[in-house]
């Protein structure tokens, strides 16, 4: 953890000025809640304007949406308290789902849609007359909010994502270019190939946020995503290199020449000339043979691909700095992404769980702060629903707002009774919220501090006059600790989930697709299928490295995956090019691939295996438990992948006739198509082909 800088103590006085500016505001205007005001600006607030402003957009949008969406249900089902409460949790959950499926910040404004209903609904069960004016207020009070955060971030020492984002790209190019002459050297490693994926994450947030930055950011955006693309697209191409570089070198057939111009192009990082790639691409052309073999060809294809693709990733980096749209040819690729569908629904069930059960204590107890044990659990089920396992999360959060409603509890009955005028009244807030504004600026301490402020804030629920009640305060802090542990308790038993089970899933989904491929029932564009795939290695490396695992097989499979289903879909496409004779042997290594790829073992096994290691992280840690988990990985890896040798027997008959058949450009891009699927799926794969026996067979 480092220690505050000046950047760090000036956003936190930017943050108290906008908050107190806000607070000052909502009190002037007669507004109920002030409080809401005073507590949007350090929601809102983020050291980059950019950051702040996209944030601000989607956090109105959001309030407004569940407002409306609030005063539509309330009063249709206030009659009715069981009906009323299934409509908020089923809407809680439908906009938790649809958050789970958008990028950042636009799932913001769904999240926000989600727990806005929950905030105003819940409150406003005992006075639905006046639901609309509550939500009314709720809208002004975060916009006053919104906006006092905005003017205060534009106004005063204002910073910019446009530097950060350009100082990370290059970091992020300069990564990619060590990697690829590591790899062109001979000596790549985990680390360079997982620190690219790390950092990839990390850029899509931070270029979506600088598109709100300037106008010349917004302008180059899309050169951004194009750069992102092709930087993304480095990772299959250059684990591909890897193993046809591995294999060549062992038989002395590695293309120096083009070797050498390559490395010394990439080394000098994302400073290098663009117009260096035409030479370069010029020798890898010269260096092809008639007569070379598969391996020869795919490496000069790759190494082709490779120039390619870092000429473009440095011409877009000139469009980014000059503020510039991208050419229509360098933007069109496809913007295919992963979704995972089916963790989104369970984390809406586990939302609507936790609402109806804290609504059903609510209503069997009558307990007048019921709503505000609903109104927590709800939200804190959907704020922490993109993480594994939430329920930590929500504990920790639970210990900090605690603290923070202890000392709630200190000012409003021995302080806040002395004060007297609004000066005075803001110098007590500074002295907690200056220092909590720092700890936010810290990213150790963030996930700390923001419950400290909200339970601060929300206990003391400051007025325009004091009117404040022990036993209300002690019943609304026990209610918001109730909700905390019910929705804590509520996903660790539905959706709590490992970072191995996580990985696992994301692998499993990936050979989904490559089955459905292999049978010819769906056909992607490649570059669609690719950022699916790297979205999926993207999300396995920040889990790996959040986890601090080592450099399991996981990302080493997808990579493979991934190249695998490049191949196939070049085989999809030149099928109906080639011979009956060689087509005969493709089909039916893709059918063999196929079956293996949906075969597997049983749900119940694999459901069992999910289980047991669940729990096995959830044990203290000891070597015989560690020495359970790697074996039950090992077994589960083993029953869902492990090519059989049928089917790599099949890949070598369809290879041989494929290089026996004429030659031409189908044929040939079909054969090397071919060879990298082997090599993707057997790692053992030689330069040559093992001897074929005449006729070929085309059984195991």
């Amino acid at each position: 953890m480092r220690l505050p800088t000046l950047a760090d103590t000036v956003f936190s006085l930017k943050a108290f000025a906008a908050g107190m500016l806000a607070l000052y505001l909502a009190f002037s205007l007669d507004l109920p809640r002030p409080y809401w005001a005073l507590l949007t600006t350090y929601i809102v607030a983020q050291p980059f304007s950019g950051m702040t402003r996209s944030k601000a957009l989607y956090r109105f949008l959001g309030t407004f949406i569940g407002a409306a969406a609030t005063v539509i249900l309330v009063p249709a089902c206030v009659n009715a308290p069981e009906l009323l409460s299934l409509a908020l949790a089923l809407w809680i959950a439908f906009c938790l789902y649809l958050s789970l499926l958008q990028p950042p910040p636009r799932n913001y404004a769904f999240l926000l849609s989600g727990y806005t209903t929950a905030l105003i609904g819940f409150p406003s069960v005992g006075t639905p007359d006046a639901v609309f004016q509550t939500a009314l207020a709720r809208v002004e009070e975060i916009s006053i909010g919104i906006l006092c955060a905005w003017l205060v971030g534009e106004l005063i020492f204002p910073r910019r994502v446009g530097p950060l984002l350009q100082a990370r790209l290059d970091a992020w190019l300069a990564a990619g270019a060590t990697w690829a002459t590591d790899v062109l050297q001979g000596r790549e490693t985990a680390t360079d190939r997982r620190r690219l994926a790390v950092q990839a994450t990390e850029l899509s947030v931070l270029r979506v946020h600088a598109a709100y930055d300037s106008p010349d950011l917004r302008a180059a955006d899309d050169a951004a995503q194009a750069l992102y693309d092709r930087m993304r697209m480095l990772m299959p191409i250059l684990s591909g290199l890897t193993d046809r570089l591995r294999v060549l070198a062992g038989e002395n057939h590695v293309p120096q020449a083009s070797l050498r111009l390559l490395v010394d192009w990439l080394s000098a990082g994302p400073h290098g000339r663009p117009g260096a790639a035409f030479p370069i691409r010029n020798a890898i052309a010269a260096a092809h043979q008639p007569e070379e073999s598969l391996v020869c060809a795919g490496t000069l294809a790759r190494l082709d691909e490779l120039a390619r693709l870092w000429h473009e990733c440095l011409v877009l980096r000139q469009y980014m700095l000059r503020g510039m749209r991208a050419p229509e040819h360098r933007r069109a690729m496809a913007r295919d992404r992963h979704h995972d569908h089916g963790m989104a629904a369970l984390s809406a069930v586990a939302a609507v769980v936790a609402t109806l059960l804290c609504c059903a204590i609510w209503i069997a107890t009558a307990w007048a702060d019921g709503a505000t044990m609903a109104m927590m659990a709800a939200v804190l089920c959907t704020i922490f629903a993109a993480q594994d396992d939430p329920a930590p999360t929500i504990v920790r959060s639970n210990i900090w707002q605690t603290v923070g409603a202890l000392l709630a509890g200190v000012w409003l009955f021995a302080v806040l009774p002395a004060i007297d005028g609004f000066p005075l009244l803001a110098f007590c807030f500074a002295l907690v919220l200056i220092p909590a504004g720092l700890a936010v600026a810290i990213p150790a301490l963030a996930g700390k501090a923001f419950p400290f402020i909200f339970g601060f804030t929300g206990l003391i629920a400051i007025q325009e006059t004091y009117a404040a009640d022990f036993s209300s305060w002690v019943n609304g802090a026990i209610a918001q600790a109730a909700g905390l542990w019910i929705a804590a308790l509520t996903t660790r038993l539905i959706r709590s989930v490992g970072a191995g089970w996580s990985v696992r899933r994301l692998l499993a989904g990936g050979r989904a697709e490559l089955a459905r491929i292999a049978r010819g029932t769906w056909m992607p564009e490649p570059a669609g299928f690719a950022a699916r795939m790297l979205d999926r290695i993207g999300a396995m490396a920040t889990r790996l490295a959040a986890s601090q695992a080592g450099a399991g097989p996981s990302e080493d499979e997808a990579l493979a995956d991934l190249r695998a289903g490049l191949n196939l879909l070049t085989l999809r496409r030149t099928r109906p090019s080639l011979t009956p004779h060689a087509g005969e042997a493709v089909d039916l290594v893709l059918e063999t691939l196929a079956r293996h790829l949906t075969r597997g073992p049983t749900p119940v096994l694999r459901r069992r295996i999910e289980i047991a290691l669940t729990r096995l992280a959830a044990a203290p840690r000891s070597e015989e438990t560690q020495q359970a988990v790697a074996a039950l990985e090992t077994l589960a890896r083993h029953l869902t992948w492990g090519p059989p040798p049928a089917l790599r027997r099949r890949i070598e008959v369809a290879l041989a006739r494929l290089v026996a058949a004429p030659r031409n450009e189908e044929t040939q891009q079909a054969a090397v198509a071919l060879d990298g699927l082997r090599r993707a799926l057997f790692r053992d794969a030689g330069l040559t082909l093992p001897p074929i026996p005449e006729p070929l067979e085309m059984t195991a």
